[in-house]
């Protein structure tokens, strides 16, 4: 498959020289393969790669700058971001994440392999309510299942249930991303009340290798 005119034909009237540059470094790196490239994938990578390079701490990077900094990421970490950014995730903050966990490994953080397989594990609401949770205990203030479902619906998120939110704060605290109270040892509390559940250390880590970064 010729992938330029599919390419030239998704980019439209945009800037094209950026943007085939480093397509064309990534095929050449074989982190993407022409052939298992779809129309919706292409238009999944180049609408990716307009966001990475309008991203303040990137844009001001040229080309050649960009291609070798790409080429020194390791390729067990590179190929599972692209293959999820493929994808083109359904729900706009996993996309997102994903978008800016590349960002992340262009700009040279080390991306340990836990922080690909987490964000593999979690949904739209998973995240939301990662992120809320750790707005939220910024003040020190103790939070409650309601108001995390509130939170979901200022969010857009449809039909949200306080037992939707228990299944999500297991799987926050089952993927290390918030602890739960202990007492001993063992788990003071196993209802998954968000009173008692706080972003780990690992979580504010993963939070900001997934989140948007501030100009360096």
């Amino acid at each position: 498959m010729d992938i330029i005119p599919i390419i030239t034909e998704i980019l439209g009237n945009a800037d094209k020289a950026g943007i085939t540059i480093l397509i064309k470094a990534l095929f050449e790196k074989e982190i993407i393969q022409i052939g298992n490239l779809t129309r919706k994938k292409a238009a999944n990578l180049v609408e990716t790669l307009k966001i990475i390079l309008n991203k303040p701490n990137i844009k001001d990077i040229n080309s050649e700058e960009l291609i070798e900094t790409i080429e020194d990421i390791e390729q067990e970490t590179l190929q599972p971001i692209l293959e999820n950014i493929l994808i083109g995730h359904k729900n706009e903050i996993i996309r997102q994440k994903w978008i800016n966990l590349l960002e992340s490994a262009i700009l040279g953080y080390s991306i340990h392999p836990r922080y690909i397989e987490t964000l593999r594990l979690l949904d739209g609401i998973d995240a939301n309510i990662l992120e809320f949770m750790f707005d939220f205990r910024k003040g020190g203030n103790r939070l409650k299942n309601s108001e995390i479902v509130i939170a979901l619906e200022q969010r857009k998120i449809e039909n949200p249930t306080e037992e939707m939110v228990k299944d999500s704060l297991s799987n926050l605290v089952e993927r290390g991303l918030c602890d739960v109270n202990n007492l001993q040892g063992k788990p003071r509390y196993s209802d998954m009340d968000s009173e008692n559940i706080y972003i780990s250390r690992f979580g504010e880590k993963f939070l900001f290798m997934v989140g948007e970064k501030s100009p360096e």
